[in-house]
Order: structure tokens, then sequence, then C-alpha cells
């Protein structure tokens, strides 16, 4: 047998704050330790910002501000998506229209991100990159 981290795969801006918690808040907790994340961006999101005083209402355990400095303020969708980028292994574009800045975030990040996929190739195009980020496990 061969072990294998988990691969958690998060959906857009709802799950955006789990990279952060999966990487920094639960990273020596053993369900994680190893744990690699992929986030899904899409191109809506929702149009308001969120409360002034949202990086304060992330906070916990030991992610201090100084973990969000990649969002401005307000914080908002893209923002959002960049915090959830900033934490993940690798990045997946769910819809044609992503914001091009957000996608030219990731790549400078230098993480893999696979570009949008049509449906008959996305289940590949995922496997491919769940392939690539474990390839970097071992």
């Amino acid at each position: 047998l061969r072990w294998c981290p988990d691969i958690i795969h998060c959906h857009g801006w709802m799950s955006a704050v789990v990279p952060l918690y999966i990487k920094k808040a639960y990273q020596d907790e053993p369900s994680f330790r190893d744990s690699k994340v992929v986030f899904s961006v899409y191109g809506e999101g929702f149009k308001s910002n969120l409360a002034p005083n949202f990086k304060e209402q992330v906070l916990f355990r030991d992610i201090t501000l100084d973990d969000l400095k990649m969002m401005e303020s307000p914080a908002n969708y893209d923002e959002l998506s960049k915090l959830a980028i900033s934490y993940s292994d690798g990045v997946i574009q769910n819809s044609e229209n992503v914001n091009a800045d957000i996608i030219d975030y990731a790549n400078k990040l230098n993480i893999p991100v696979t570009g949008f996929q049509t449906e008959d190739a996305y289940a590949d195009a995922c496997k491919d990159l769940y392939n690539k980020i474990l390839g970097d496990a071992e």
C-alpha cells in the first residue's frame, strides 16, 4: 500500500476561507497535515462588499492579519478569491468569464492553474491537476 495525502477541492467563494484554515489553523492536525488544497474559481460571485471587519472575523488560532495581507479592503469577491488561491496548491478556472486578474494572481504564485475546460474534458483536467499536485508531495 502507498500512503497518499488527501486533496480537498473547494468550490467557489463560499469555501474561500477553507484553504487558509487548512494551511494555517489546522496545519498540525493529523487529518489535514499533508492535505493538498485545490480551489475552483467561478466567474459569477457577488457584487457587494463583505463586512468592514471581515479580516478580523476570519482570525482563528494562529492566523494573524499578516496572513491576510494579500486582501485589499474592502473585501469583495475578487479579494476573497485571492485569499483562497494564496493558500491553495492548485487552481481550476470553472467558468469562461473569470476575472483575468484573479487568474493572473494565481499564475504569479507559481502554482498549477488549469484553465476553463469543457464539460467532457473537465474530469481529465482535474485528474491531471491532482496528479501534478500529488507528484509534488512525493
